[in-house]
């Protein structure tokens, strides 16, 4: 990471830290995956508790990031035995924590087996249990009784885009595998084994690819989530698992046990999103099997007659490329220190479904910019309600500046002639992004470009503001009235700069495009084209549109009803 970077992390968690300052600063011990970027946030850990311990998940160790936390924090090693022995765990806590009021902050249900021992033998207090994942979140509930508040931030909706965006890197980390045996995923038949947060956007993501995808669940509601989205599902994994070229393990439990092996076909591919204990059992592959490298990171499995591919050892596939999810994994980490705060409290509820609630946008100050673009809305369109409806934008994401540049510039040129469609250094038009109850959001297939696109086009001389203009030109290109839309805010939800090229029909050079896209929401269903400029139209779900951050925003929209 670069030293701004860092820089950026820090003063976002030491803000964060600060927020969710407890009244009381327990001790703590830190599960995590120890990447890049995780030093920054043990540091704000550090700073709302004690931090006894750091434990990095073993198969997920980034050398520099552990010699940056050693340099404040004790580094220890992490296995489930670790904590399976309920003497051990409880010696454990002991020597880094006596007497102390510690809380747990856990990722894949590490302290669950001896959970109901260290709260009754360690001579200290346990405040409570945070749990960041699916996996861990099903070991603490399948728990007869808990012995201490366990607040679960798995089910959260802000890993909701965390989630798509980690099913992005397996899929990308397995196809870039594949290729460096100069194999593809097209023409190879891929089984999804698991239909949870992750196993469904993995399998869209491969769908997205060409691929040809089946699932398979134990769950019937999740099965049916599955074919209700296009998917071929299967009840008889044993054949499904002949007949797949790629098979990827989602479950967060075993999904292939030593005999299925057998039932693969040669050269199939197996990665799993989790480490090898959790979902392969390995230790029950018949003794037959050889195994070799076959290039850096996977091994062939081979017996007589039979041979298949395994990726990164049956661990989480995605840790090979960083695991990287942007910014996304960072907006989710407060979810620890509300959620460390939640268990002070003592709360009677064992496990709490918990997660973060929405920050509402403040309200303005009379005078400022924000009042102002409010103000402009109920007017013409003129360069300055651009100026301050980007002003306000980029208030919200400051990180944009620069890809806005060319249109602030464009507007100082121009002035009011930026609404203009006669104005080829670029000229505002606007878009809407309408978002189903199901989350699926409208586009529309445009007759003159050949592309699908969010509706939307130019500004028109009685359009009192941007946003209005893009209600217009929802109504006008599919037929869903005003009164069928609900706005989700005034501002918009996504500013895009893109190249238009010429129509020598029109007599148009190639110009820019500055197209301020809406979030709306609607429970209409029925569309009626406009037929002179829309081919066709179709609900999609958000994760396959392809700009970002359009694409992540209108995830997190549709997780925020």
């Amino acid at each position: 990471m670069e030293q701004f970077e860092r820089a950026r992390l820090d003063s976002y968690f030491a803000r964060i830290a600060a927020a969710f300052a407890p009244t009381e600063r327990p001790s703590a011990f830190l599960i995590t995956h120890l990447l890049p970027e995780r030093p920054s946030f043990a540091r704000a850990v550090g700073t709302s508790t004690r931090l006894r311990a750091v434990l990095p998940k073993p198969k997920s160790v980034n050398a520099a990031a552990r010699r940056e936390i050693e340099r404040a924090t004790q580094c220890d090693t992490l296995s489930r035995e670790l904590f399976e022995d309920p003497g051990t765990a409880v010696d454990y806590i002991e020597s880094r924590a006596s007497g102390e009021a510690v809380v747990l902050l856990d990722v894949g249900g590490y302290f669950a087996p001896t959970l109901d021992a260290l709260c009754e033998r360690f001579s200290g207090r346990v405040l409570g249990v945070v749990e960041d994942t699916e996996n861990g979140h099903k070991r603490y509930a399948g728990a007869e009784k808990l012995p201490c508040p366990v607040v679960s931030v798995a089910r959260s909706p802000l890993k909701d885009p965390e989630d798509f965006l980690v099913g992005q890197s397996v899929v990308f980390s397995t196809e870039a595998l594949m290729r460096s045996r100069g194999d593809i995923l097209h023409g190879r038949p891929a089984l999804v084994i698991g239909f949870g947060k992750l196993g469904s956007s993995i399998a869209r993501l491969l769908h997205a690819k060409g691929v040809q995808v089946t699932v398979h669940d134990i769950d019937p509601v999740r099965r049916t989530q599955a074919l209700s989205q296009g998917f071929t599902v299967t009840r008889d994994r044993d054949t499904a698992l002949h007949g797949a070229g790629l098979i990827l393990c989602a479950t967060g439990a075993v999904s292939l046990r030593g005999e299925d092996f057998s039932a693969l076909r040669n050269g199939a591919y197996v990665a799993t999103v989790t480490s090898s204990e959790d979902e392969l059992d390995l230790a029950g592959l018949p003794d037959v099997y050889q195994r070799t490298p076959s290039g850096e990171h996977i091994t062939r499995y081979q017996t007589t007659g039979h041979y298949f591919y395994l990726l990164n050892g049956g661990n989480a596939v995605n840790f090979l490329h960083g695991a990287s999810v942007g910014p996304f994994s960072t907006s989710c980490r407060p979810r620890y220190s509300r959620a460390s705060e939640t268990s002070l409290t003592g709360t009677s509820d064992p496990v709490c479904m918990r997660s973060t609630p929405r920050t509402a946008r403040p309200s303005p100050e009379p005078g400022s910019t924000t009042s102002t673009a409010r103000r402009t809305s109920l007017m013409p369109i003129t360069a300055q309600h651009v100026r301050d409806t980007v002003d306000t934008y980029l208030a919200d994401h400051p990180g944009e500046e620069d890809a806005l540049s060319t249109l602030c510039k464009v507007v100082e040129q121009a002035g009011d002639a930026v609404a203009s469609r006669k104005e080829f250094r670029g000229h505002v038009t606007a878009g809407a992004a309408l978002v189903r109850p199901d989350g699926r959001v409208l586009t529309i297939e445009h007759r003159a470009l050949r592309k699908w696109l969010l509706p939307g086009g130019h500004i028109e001389a009685d359009d009192e503001s941007l946003r209005d203009a893009a209600l217009r030109e929802l109504a006008e290109e599919t037929g869903i009235s005003r009164d069928q839309v609900e706005s989700a805010d005034d501002m918009p939800l996504h500013v895009d700069v893109h190249m238009i090229p010429a129509n020598d029909a029109k007599d148009e050079p190639e110009h820019l495009h500055f197209d301020f896209r809406y979030l709306f929401r609607t429970t209409a269903d029925a569309v009626e084209l406009q037929e002179e400029e829309v081919t066709n139209y179709s609900w999609q779900f958000a994760d396959m549109l392809t700009t970002e951050p359009l694409r992540s925003r209108v995830m997190a929209a549709a997780v925020h009803p």
